[in-house]
């Protein structure tokens, strides 16, 4: 059975009390081994406008927001800084409730080093995702057929990981590191797992 949902699902976390509720539908958390933060990847919460806007603004200032599930531990979100989330809201005037996407910038806008973040949908979609990444930072060629390969080495070489994910929601940190990512196309070539 397959981890990835086919569509990005929306299931019932728990509530976020900044001023009033909020509630939340999806969470994708990122645990940072060097500051030891648990950096929001992806935020799907819906209510009262003025709940939706103060737990934006908590994050969007870099202080931390708790989710708290009915049976689980609660889940801290810890921005690094100010600025990291991309912000996509809606209004349903007929229910009196918003909702609100946040999606962490270097999701949205792939940095050139570091981490980038992907949604994923299906394992395909995320096998294609993670070698455009590949090919797009690289200075070799990067072929279709080597996508499977990428994902299950990426995996082994902790270059891909998933994030903690709640609430239907799959997402993958990816390692930027064009030399490791060239090495381990280049093993792969010598030991012929790949080919050209």
């Amino acid at each position: 059975m397959s981890v990835y949902p086919q569509t990005i699902t929306r299931a019932y976390v728990g509530p976020v009390n900044v001023v009033g509720t909020a509630y939340c539908f999806g969470v994708a958390v990122y645990l940072d081994p060097e500051t030891h933060k648990a950096v929001p990847v992806y935020l799907d919460i819906a209510g009262p406008a003025t709940s939706v806007e103060a737990a934006w603004a908590r994050l969007a200032q870099g202080k931390e927001l708790t989710i708290v599930p009915d049976n689980a531990p609660a889940i801290y979100l810890q921005p690094p800084q100010a600025g990291t989330l991309k912000r996509y809201q809606r209004r349903f005037p007929e229910l009196a409730i918003d909702q609100l996407v946040l999606v962490h910038t270097d999701a949205v806008e792939v940095p050139d080093e570091g981490l980038t973040f992907q949604i994923e949908t299906s394992r395909e979609q995320a096998t294609a995702a993670l070698g455009a990444h590949v090919r797009a930072l690289v200075k070799v060629a990067v072929f279709p057929a080597w996508h499977i390969y990428l994902m299950e080495q990426g995996m082994a070489e902790r270059l891909i990981y998933p994030c903690t994910c709640y609430g239907g929601i799959a997402v993958s940190a990816i390692r930027l590191d064009a030399n490791r990512w060239t090495a381990l196309i280049a093993r792969g070539l010598q030991q012929k797992e790949i080919s050209l």
